[in-house]
C-alpha cells in the first residue's frame, strides 16, 4: 500500500481518490494502516479477519493506544460503526476509538461518536492527511537535493581546489626544475629571484645575491650586514645586481659608485646615483663620508622619527687596491666609516679583483662580515676572503661563494644583469613612478580626497606593479 500513497505524489489527490474508492476491504485496512504510519503512529497491527469485534487495526501514540475500524464504503457509515468500535475498544483494553472511511458519517452516527468520544476519520480528512504526507514528502525530497546539490558543489569546490593545488605544485616543480637547470648552466634572471621583493618598495636595501642549487633565493640587507665585500674576477656584474635590486627594492638612498665603470653608462637620475671616475674624486668621497658621521653625530639619532626624512648613503668602491696604492692612509678612513657608519645610514659595499693583506688588512676585513667570492682567485686570495678550506672550486663564471653575517656559506648563481636591465630599473625608479603617483595625487585633489586619502593615494598601484613586473619579463 506505500505504493498507492506515493501514487499520490504525481496526482491531485482528491481527483485521484477514487483509487481508494476502489480498493477492497482488506486493501483498505492496509491503506489505512499506511497512512497511520505516515501520521506517526506506532505498533500498528491488522487483526484477523473474524471474530475481532469490529476493531480492524491496533496502534499507538503520543502514549495512547488506540482501537481503529475502516470502513470502504459507497455510501454513508451509520451508527453501528460507533457502537462496534466503542465496544472493541473495551474488550481490546485500548484509551480511545477510532473509526476510518473513504466516504462520509451519518448525522447520527457524529452524535453518538461525540458522546462516545470516538474519533472520525472521513472522506475530507482522509484527503488532507494525504496532501500532507504528500506535502512532507516534497519538502524531504527538496531537502535531500539541496543537501545532495550541496554535498556535490562541496566536492565540485574541493576537486577545483585539488586541481588548483596540483597545478600550484605542478607549476612549482616547473619552476623548481627550471631553476635547477637555469643554476646547472650558469645562467638565472633577476625575475627569479628578486620576485616578492618586486613589489614592496621599502627601507630594508636588499640585494640581490643570487639562487643556490636547491632553487632558493639568496637576499641580504644592508640595513642588517651592514657592509659587503666582493672579490674576484668580473665583480661587476654583482655591482649591476646590487644597483638593479636597491633601485626596485628599496628607497630613500643615496648611491656614490667610486671607480671607472664604462659598462654602466650615464643614467641621468642625480641625486639618486653619482660618479666619482677619479681616483682623487674617490678619495675625497671617502673623507667626506667621514665629514657626514660626524655632522649625524650632532643630529638625533638616525633611525628616530625626527630624521627619517635623512637618506641612506651607499658608498660602492669598484677597486679598493687602486686607492690603497694612491694613499695608504685611505684605509684609515675606511676603517672608521666601517666602524659606525651603519650608526648613521651609510654602507659600504668594497670590491677588489686582486685581494691583498696591504689592502684589506685584518682589521679592515673583520667590519665586514659579510662577503662574496668570484672566480679568478688562487687558494691563498681565496682563504684571505672567504676563510674556508672546504669550498670546491668555482664550475662556471656566474658562480660565486656567498658568505652571510652568520659565517654561513653558500654556494650560488648571480642573476645575469645587462646595463640596459639597470636603465630599466632607473626609469622604473624615477619617471613612472613620480607619474603615476602625481596622476593620482591630481585625480585625489580634483575628487576632492582628505589628507587620509592623499596618503593611500600615493600607495603602489596595480599600474606601478605592473610595470615593475614587466622590467625583467
Amino acid at each position: 500500500m506505500s505504493n498507492l500513497l506515493d501514487t499520490f505524489m504525481t496526482i491531485n489527490v482528491p481527483n485521484g481518490f477514487e483509487m481508494i474508492d476502489k480498493l477492497s476491504g482488506t486493501e483498505f485496512e492496509e491503506f489505512c494502516a499506511e497512512l497511520l504510519r505516515a501520521e506517526e503512529y506506532t505498533n500498528i497491527q491488522i487483526t484477523q479477519g473474524s471474530g475481532d469485534h469490529g476493531v480492524d487495526i491496533t496502534a499507538d501514540k503520543s502514549g495512547m493506544s488506540y482501537a481503529i475500524q475502516c470502513k470502504r464504503y459507497s455510501g454513508n457509515v451509520g451508527n453501528t460503526a460507533i457502537q462496534e468500535i466503542f465496544s472493541g475498544k473495551a474488550i481490546y483494553h485500548k484509551d480511545k476509538a477510532l473509526v476510518i472511511t473513504n466516504s462520509e458519517f451519518t448525522a447520527q452516527a457524529m452524535k453518538d461518536a461525540i458522546s462516545l468520544e470516538v474519533e472520525l476519520w472521513n472522506r475530507a480528512v482522509l484527503i488532507r492527511k494525504i496532501e500532507k504526507y504528500k506535502d512532507a514528502r516534497l519538502q524531504k525530497e527538496a531537502a535531500k537535493r539541496k543537501q545532495e546539490e550541496i554535498k556535490r558543489q562541496k566536492e565540485r569546490e574541493l576537486e577545483a581546489q585539488s586541481k588548483r593545488e596540483e597545478q600550484r605544485k605542478r607549476e612549482a616543480a616547473e619552476a623548481e626544475s627550471r631553476r635547477k637547470k637555469q643554476y646547472a648552466n650558469g645562467i638565472v634572471y633577476l625575475a627569479d629571484v628578486f620576485l616578492k621583493p618586486l613589489y614592496d618598495r621599502d627601507n630594508s636595501l636588499r640585494l640581490v645575491i643570487g639562487m643556490d642549487h636547491n632553487g632558493t633565493s639568496l637576499i641580504t640587507s644592508l640595513t642588517k650586514a651592514p657592509h659587503v665585500l666582493v672579490a674576484g674576477a668580473n665583480i661587476e656584474s654583482i655591482f649591476n645586481c646590487f644597483i638593479t635590486s636597491l633601485l626596485i627594492g628599496s628607497k630613500d638612498f643615496r648611491l656614490i659608485l667610486l671607480g671607472n665603470y664604462p659598462n654602466y653608462g650615464d643614467y641621468s637620475i642625480s641625486p639618486i646615483i653619482e660618479y666619482k671616475r677619479s681616483i682623487p674624486e674617490a678619495l675625497g668621497t671617502i673623507k667626506w663620508l667621514e665629514d657626514v658621521i660626524e655632522k649625524r653625530k650632532l643630529q638625533k639619532p638616525y633611525n628616530s622619527d625626527a630624521n627619517t626624512s635623512i637618506p641612506y648613503i651607499i658608498c660602492i668602491i669598484d677597486e679598493i687596491s687602486n686607492l690603497v696604492a694612491a694613499d695608504p692612509q685611505i684605509v684609515e678612513s675606511l676603517i672608521k666609516v666601517l666602524n659606525c657608519g651603519a650608526e648613521y645610514g651609510i654602507h659600504i659595499i668594497l670590491g677588489t679583483q686582486i685581494p691583498n693583506e696591504y689592502a684589506l688588512p685584518r682589521r679592515l676585513r673583520d667590519l665586514i662580515p659579510v662577503r662574496i667570492c668570484r672566480y679568478g682567485l688562487d687558494q691563498s686570495q681565496f682563504k684571505l676572503i672567504i676563510e674556508n678550506d672546504d669550498s670546491d672550486k668555482l664550475n662556471n663564471l656566474n658562480e660565486c661563494y656567498f658568505m652571510s653575517k652568520e659565517n654561513r656559506l653558500f654556494r650560488t648563481v648571480i642573476p645575469t644583469i645587462s646595463p640596459c636591465d639597470i636603465q630599466k630599473a632607473v626609469d622604473c625608479a624615477t619617471k613612472d613612478f613620480k607619474d603615476i603617483i602625481n596622476n593620482q595625487k591630481d585625480t585625489a585633489i580634483q575628487a576632492g580626497c582628505t589628507n587620509t586619502q592623499l596618503k593611500k593615494a600615493n600607495s603602489l598601484t596595480d599600474k606601478i606593479k605592473h610595470i615593475i613586473t614587466r622590467i625583467f619579463n
